[in-house]
């Protein structure tokens, strides 16, 4: 079974990291070919973390009918075909309704598919194997971000063709990963663990330590995510004096950062598994800060990029840390209940942070500014963090062996 879901997961995986991309390049499709104003980039940006906030109202049902397989394979169908659709649009508000519903449907089916991983891949393993599928991943989002930024340097129009093509891929991919071995769930909710509202309201009261952790990943995705749309602003606006085209924005947000993921991936994937996981998280944080800051202080490209390393890098360890660490704190029966609570978190954030960095920016707020936040938020998210080591491993110890 771990070899068949892992070597069914791979092209699903690349095919995942494409359309990973997909709100950054929408971002430069409408700066570039939309003049859409700021607020519609830092709303674009929010697309992906709405599905994350639906998975707590989403994923009991989809875990108590039906097998977890066919729902990932239908959300996953759905968001490409969303994309194909791309292709008869050229109207503002239909691109980003069209490019709403596929990144939405998409980010519904993160929990359920950690859910696979916890029940497919053994816990000593499961680290390595996840680190291994996500540099898969991190393949597809630098070749597609690549060729995306290349026909839209000397074809602007021919978008819509590109995310055509993500869909077919996208298309291809879903169907050789619907057949992924997956638990079946009785209907009526006979497994040991039924989920409901109820019940993840519960794991948080219980479970002081996992809602520790939330509320600091919270303030440390939020101070990561409410940049994504000022860094795209703040390289393709003439106001702050970079003013980079099309290509050399996706260099410096997606190929790049992307690229320093593998680095941060191949680290990550060996210390995941033997090292306590509040100081892995202290080390992601403490890289990620001072990303934030690099990428803003100067109109250098030289540091911006390497900036946009850090972030990257820190994003390695930050990204697969993400999708499993549940796994190592909580019972094997409520993997997938904690992962759904954790990503609703997420997706709070990730609504507010992209408006509320826009609305700042519009009040006068420099990036730099609002980068010298983000570093003092993830600081004092850090200092949390190490007051929940000794207890962190004491938890690991228990369920991750």
């Amino acid at each position: 079974m771990i070899r068949k879901t892992f070597t069914r997961t791979m092209l699903s995986e690349f095919s995942r990291g494409i359309h990973r991309t997909c709100p950054d390049l929408a971002m430069v499709v409408l700066k570039n070919i939309f003049h859409a104003p700021d607020i519609v980039l830092g709303i674009i940006s929010t697309f992906p973390f709405i599905g994350f906030a639906s998975t707590l109202f989403f994923v009991p049902l989809a875990d108590n009918y039906g097998r977890r397989i066919h729902w990932i394979s239908g959300l996953e169908l759905f968001s490409r075909i969303c994309l194909l659709a791309l292709f008869f649009q050229d109207d503002l508000l239909l691109f980003s309704l069209f490019m709403a519903f596929s990144i939405g449907a998409n980010s519904l089916a993160v929990p359920l598919l950690t859910g696979v991983w916890g029940n497919n891949f053994p816990a000593e393993k499961r680290g390595r194997l996840v680190s291994w599928l996500a540099m898969i991943s991190m393949t597809g989002s630098i070749i597609g971000s690549y060729v995306f930024g290349s026909f839209l340097k000397t074809a602007p129009d021919s978008y819509s063709m590109i995310f055509f093509i993500f869909g077919i891929v996208g298309i291809m991919a879903t169907i050789i990963f619907s057949k992924v071995p997956s638990e079946r769930a009785i209907n009526g909710g006979s497994r040991k663990f039924r989920q409901s509202l109820l019940d993840n309201v519960k794991i948080l009261i219980e479970d002081r330590l996992f809602l520790s952790i939330l509320i600091i990943w919270f303030l440390v995705g939020f101070s990561n995510l409410w940049l994504i749309p000022v860094r795209i602003i703040y390289l393709m606006d003439a106001e702050y004096g970079v003013q980079l085209q099309p290509n050399l924005v996706l260099l410096m947000t997606v190929i790049i950062p992307m690229a320093a993921q593998y680095a941060g991936l191949f680290v990550a994937g060996k210390l995941i598994d033997h090292i306590n996981f509040g100081w892995y998280r202290i080390v992601t944080q403490t890289i990620l800060s001072v990303g934030c800051i690099a990428f803003f202080i100067t109109k250098n490209l030289w540091v911006i990029g390497f900036g946009s390393a850090l972030l990257g890098f820190a994003l390695g360890f930050g990204g697969l840390s993400w999708g499993i660490y549940v796994t190592f704190i909580a019972p094997p029966e409520k993997i997938q209940a904690y992962m759904s609570l954790h990503t609703t978190f997420c997706g709070i954030r990730g609504i507010l942070g992209p408006i509320v960095s826009v609305l700042m920016l519009g009040f006068g707020f420099s990036p730099l500014t609002l980068a010298f936040i983000s570093f003092t938020l993830i600081t004092f998210a850090s200092v949390g963090m190490f007051r929940l080591v000794d207890e962190l491993g004491t938890r690991q110890a228990m369920y991750h062996q």
